[in-house]
């Protein structure tokens, strides 16, 4: 979801924030997304996957700090699988952008918050 939100996909951004509620994201975690860093409802691992996102995205590469904590937390596997990820979604949000698609009210209508462009 930080990928979408950082190449500005608010269309799949809104598809997307029901499917991680679906697979366990709080309510709270989506609202409390631009404040990752210093929010209580994520974890450790969970900023650092957030940042990742965050930097590979925006910058087209990551830290070595950075991605030399996510290797102490993660198998190599794990890595390689975030990274494509990463990669498949920010090429996704901005292949979409090209088309300018509106978020649809029905996905932003379960949460109590909304995007903003």
């Amino acid at each position: 979801m930080r990928t979408l939100r950082s190449v500005g996909s608010g269309y799949a951004y809104s598809h997307y924030v029901i499917l991680g509620l679906k697979n366990g994201l709080s309510q709270e975690q989506v609202k409390e997304l631009d404040n990752y860093q210093t929010s209580p409802v994520y974890d450790e691992l969970q900023r650092l996957v957030i940042e990742y996102a965050e930097e590979l995205t925006v910058r087209c590469r990551v830290s070595d700090g950075l991605f030399w904590k996510l290797q102490q937390r993660l198998k190599p596997k794990d890595l390689i699988d975030l990274t494509a990820c990463i990669g498949l979604w920010s090429g996704m949000g901005r292949i979409i952008n090209v088309f300018r698609p509106m978020p649809e009210p029905e996905p932003l209508a379960a949460l109590e918050w909304s995007w903003k462009e």
